[in-house]
């Protein structure tokens, strides 16, 4: 059967042709020829080859997808199962030359309609622009609790991306930012969240019993730190050692070179010098790193008659002013284009409106993009697009692409992060085409280190840069186990509540609370004084096994309780249907191994291939809370081996059946050309 599918390049979708999925021993009929989707435009030839030889399959991909896309595990090999026939299909299908990152593509592309997908992101933005959490800071009213449910269709974010931030006419007026974040998302536009988010960060004050000025100074410096770190992830302090133009660590022969910076000098367009020091006579302007952040100041700005910022609820989310008096510090900001005794925060937000609209035009015919680095608007646009892009990466994958300094250590973290930022912001802060970049690249799906793959360490110095300090040379690429990784603390425990059915826990916990103890043990980002960690240390092992080692459970009838009452309730079920099927819930494994089956039965006292005992609930409990700190569980990069065969005892949410309904709907929804019809 042929027919013919074409992508329309200025439409940004595929039209004419149809493709009919059918899972379950079904037969998927192809009315197309087809071309690789380009959401963005695709890693360099040389990016895209890292690790290609070490895939381990469309199960472990799909496993790995889930939780980096949607926030969540798999319920089970059934909900796997019923994705990799899609893509399978799709796969079989295809024309296209590169088959497997194509159907990839195709079905990450539909889980990102996944409810689930809005809240993950939210909450992780969130983090990443330091909302705070608690404290006086806390921005709870602004920003809420990040949730699931679509608020609009982008019309909001659209409006902000097209109007400045004095315009009040928004399609949605007295909107906060839990509003815009969703609509952001919905929209695919990352920027208009960031536009908007400097006004929100400056509506929560820092107080203090100091003379006006000193709190004003401080109050700058406050707000320039945390937006250092959020958007341009480049401090003043650090720039006469390590900058895009020079760098101590640099050398010109590269096997000597540690010091990788993608090209541009940002730092010269955005304080006038690649080291951020001005020339003597620019003194009685103020310190450099003053004059850095001065254009967040806060008298004749922040005010509680001002205005709006695109017409948003200015009691939740802050209101200013324009500056109709000059700094009454005195200080003459400087900043890329911000500058001057009345900068304000208000042109910050247009000259990274501009920046992104810049970055955004089309490539030339040669295919390079017209940007100008000299521009100061460009150049601050395209160091938030690579802190964007070193956020998402390090999410999903686990280790940063630059060191403390912010700058590429290796050719190849440099090479990466130069390649996916190009296509980010040409696609004007796309983050499912980010997304779908970053899931494409070989390296996302790895082996684990104990299948082995070329050679002990076939990697390039992508995971560990400092790898080539190892003694013997065949050491010095990166392994496997390199790979592998913690995941961050709000996606580990989101994740946890999600599988066993529980609750959510608190977004901003009271001060002093039990809860606020375990969310800082734990590692989460509270508040600038409580940033936040990755990786689980002694503290926060402790709390986590205090927690969660009894299993206990957090919603009624949560999926341990439902669990044990099917098995009671299902005729001839063994003890190890039961076992399996929480195995298969938590660690994505359908199967258990000799050595594993007389570890279980020593800590739950009783025999796996018995029948189903009374207290099966209790014994149930006791193998969660063990599973639950295992690696397999607390580690990314980590997945189970290709299942084969469901428990008897999986729930029907988890079915292969239930699972094609849930993806039918998303796959609508992402406007794929392909069909999806679930069949008994």
């Amino acid at each position: 059967m042929t027919s013919r599918l074409f992508w329309n390049e200025r439409a940004g979708r595929f039209v004419r042709g149809l493709v009919v999925l059918v899972l379950s021993a079904c037969e998927a009929r192809v009315a197309g020829k087809h071309t690789l989707p380009t959401v963005t435009e695709h890693p360099e030839p040389a990016v895209a080859e890292i690790g290609a030889g070490c895939d381990a399959g469309d199960q472990a991909f799909l496993r790995r997808a889930f939780l980096a896309i949607v926030g969540r595990r798999p319920l089970g090999h059934g909900e796997v199962a019923a994705t990799e026939a899609a893509l399978v299909s799709v796969r079989a299908q295809s024309e296209s030359l590169d088959q497997p990152r194509y159907s990839r593509r195709v079905v990450v592309r539909a889980l990102m309609e996944e409810p689930a997908f809005r809240r993950r992101w939210a909450e992780f933005f969130m983090d990443t622009l330091k909302v705070a959490r608690s404290g006086p800071k806390s921005l709870a009213a602004c920003y809420g609790e990040p949730v699931a449910e679509r608020f609009d269709d982008g019309e909001l974010a659209a409006f902000v991306r097209d109007h400045s931030a004095d315009d009040s006419a928004s399609p949605s007026p007295g909107f906060s930012m839990n509003e815009l974040v969703r609509s952001a998302l919905e929209l695919d536009d990352l920027s208009v969240l960031y536009r908007a988010h400097l006004f929100a960060m400056m509506s929560k004050l820092l107080t203090g019993n100091a003379s006006e000025h000193e709190v004003e100074l401080a109050r700058r410096n406050d707000f320039g730190a945390a937006f250092e770190v959020a958007y341009t992830n480049r401090n003043l302090e650090c720039l006469p050692c390590h900058n895009s133009d020079y760098s101590v660590t640099s050398d010109l022969d590269p096997a000597l070179n540690r010091f990788w910076p993608v090209p541009g000098s940002f730092e010269r367009a955005l304080f006038g010098a690649a080291a951020g020091r001005h020339v003597p006579e620019a003194a009685d302007d103020g310190s450099d790193l003053t004059r850095s952040r001065s254009m967040f100041r806060v008298l004749g700005v922040v005010s509680s008659t001002g205005r709006a910022p695109y017409g948003w609820d200015g009691s939740r989310c802050g209101s200013f002013e324009k500056p109709s008096v000059d700094d009454p510090l005195g200080v003459d900001s400087y900043f890329g284009s911000v500058r001057g005794l009345r900068a304000s925060v208000w042109d910050v937000e247009r000259s990274l409106q501009r920046g992104v609209g810049l970055l955004a035009l089309a490539p030339d015919a040669e295919g390079a993009a017209p940007w100008d680095f000299a521009d100061p608007d460009v150049a601050f646009a395209y160091l938030v697009g690579l802190n964007i892009v070193e956020r998402v990466w390090q999410e999903t994958l686990g280790t940063p692409l630059t060191l403390a300094h912010h700058f590429p250590r290796t050719s190849t973290q440099r090479d990466v992060l130069l390649s996916l930022t190009n296509a980010f912001v040409q696609s004007r802060f796309s983050l499912k085409g980010l997304l779908l970049d970053i899931v494409s690249l070989p390296v996302f799906n790895q082996l684990p280190p104990s299948a082995g793959c070329e050679a002990a360490y076939p990697l390039p110095r992508v995971f560990d840069a400092w790898s080539d300090t190892e003694e013997l040379s065949t050491r010095r690429g990166n392994s496997l186990g390199d790979a592998v990784f913690p995941l961050s603390p709000r996606l580990l425990r989101r994740s946890l509540h999600e599988s066993l059915d529980w609750s959510a826990y608190p977004e901003y916990p009271e001060a002093g609370s039990s809860e606020e103890s375990l969310q800082l043990a734990l590692g989460f980002a509270l508040r600038d004084s409580e940033p936040g960690q990755r990786g689980l240390d002694f503290q926060g092992r402790l709390a986590w096994e205090a927690t969660y080692g009894a299993c206990a459970p957090l919603s009624p009838d949560d999926f341990v309780s439902q669990l044990a009452k099917s098995a009671l309730a299902t005729a001839g079920a063994t003890l190890r249907d039961a076992v399996v099927a929480l195995q298969d819930r938590l660690l994505g494994s359908s199967e258990v191994s000799e050595p594993e089956r007389a570890g279980i039965e020593a800590l739950i006292g009783a025999a796996l291939e018995g029948p189903v005992p009374t207290d099966v609930e209790s014994k149930l409990r006791v193998l969660c809370g063990a599973l639950l700190s295992t690696p397999q569980f607390l580690l990314g990069g980590v997945v189970a081996p290709d299942g084969v065969v469901p428990s008897a005892l999986t729930p029907s949410d988890a079915s292969s059946a239930a699972a094609c309904e849930r993806l039918q709907q998303a796959w609508l929804a992402s406007g794929t050309s392909y069909q999806l019809r679930c069949v008994p």
